[in-house]
């Protein structure tokens, strides 16, 4: 499976290079992603057996009516094409990765308790980027054991800001001074 969404993904990526606008493309596609997560019903009715292709593809040109890209649709199209649509979101998740990857941007988790706004999302890739010296990507995750603060995970970096950390430190500088 692993190798079908590295295609499909290389295979947009190809495009967006191709056009010179692998950045643009990425930027919108994180977008779609968030949608489509928020509207899960939408994979679920283009997945459907019981609707035409054509109705499908029908679907998504009036839902994607906005869509500065057309080969961005036509990839759409093709997943319909090929009864592919369950993988639409890996496709794009993939190609965002690999988007990223092609353009050096090290890709990584932020943890909350809550969704983080995009001001926020931002000033943290913003400081953390600046920190590790290189363009960060993060895409919010949320992790209800955290009690709050944010955990980041980029590569073999962690940076553990939760207040569930800073509890199990303090515990454990409690426990050595007991020792002591």
């Amino acid at each position: 499976m692993d190798s079908l969404l590295k295609r499909y993904a290389s295979a947009l990526l190809s495009i967006a290079k191709e056009e010179h606008k692998n950045d643009e493309y990425r930027e919108y596609v994180k977008g779609m992603i968030v949608a489509l997560e928020e509207n899960l019903e939408f994979i679920t009715i283009l997945s459907s057996e019981f609707i035409d292709k054509n109705e499908k593809i029908a679907l998504v040109d009036k839902v994607f009516a906005d869509c500065p890209y057309e080969n961005l649709l036509n990839f759409i199209k093709v997943t319909i094409d090929n009864r592919r649509e369950k993988l639409l979101i890996g496709f794009l998740k993939e190609f965002v990765s690999l988007s990223n990857e092609a353009s050096q941007i090290a890709e990584g988790y932020v943890y909350s308790t809550v969704k983080l706004s995009k001001s926020q999302m931002d000033d943290l890739e913003k400081a953390i980027g600046q920190r590790l010296q290189i363009q960060v990507s993060l895409i919010n995750k949320i992790d209800e054991e955290l009690i709050g603060g944010v955990k980041v995970i980029i590569k073999d970096y962690v940076f553990d800001g939760s207040l569930k950390n800073k509890l199990e430190l303090l515990k454990n500088d409690l426990l050595e001074r007991n020792v002591d």
